[in-house]
């Protein structure tokens, strides 16, 4: 099994894939990042803070990109 699917121009490491949307004619890929940012602060002994991460959706579209679509399709169906 590959661990990259490659489009035209794209290479995604497919065990960032969180999920994919399965619409009419299109994809949407769901790639979750390893990349976190966070931030604390401390009043007085109390402290609070958040942590966040980046995610972004790629979208392949069949009428657009038929290659893409299709090397897609293939992976999906492969897994």
């Amino acid at each position: 099994m590959t661990k990259f699917l490659k489009l035209t121009r794209l290479i995604i490491n497919t065990k960032y894939i969180h999920s994919i949307v399965i619409q009419p004619n299109k994809y949407c890929i769901n790639v979750a990042s390893n990349k976190f940012e966070g931030s604390k602060w401390n009043v007085i002994g109390f402290g609070f803070g958040n942590i966040s991460s980046y995610n972004c959706e790629i979208e392949v579209c069949e009428t657009q990109n038929p290659n893409d679509y299709k090397i897609v399709s293939d992976w999906i169906c492969n897994h």
